[in-house]
């Protein structure tokens, strides 16, 4: 499923479909070959438009995707 980022002042906001409920938010700070990738760990909200969560920026980066 798509997985949307915005950047909403000193968050980033995510949203997947809500169809996509079987999946989990990980993230990395390297996309590399093998890299490890953690569970997010905060629950995130099913809205009328799919499931939302923010995640305060950093100074590193963090890559995201859905894992089923």
């Amino acid at each position: 499923p798509a997985l949307s980022i915005t950047r909403a002042g000193d968050v980033i906001q995510l949203l997947w479909p809500s169809s996509a409920s079987g999946f989990s938010l990980q993230y990395t700070p390297v996309l590399k070959p093998n890299d490890s990738w953690s569970n997010f760990d905060v629950t995130p909200i099913l809205t009328p438009t799919g499931y939302f969560t923010t995640d305060p920026l950093t100074t590193t980066s963090r890559f995201y995707r859905l894992k089923e």
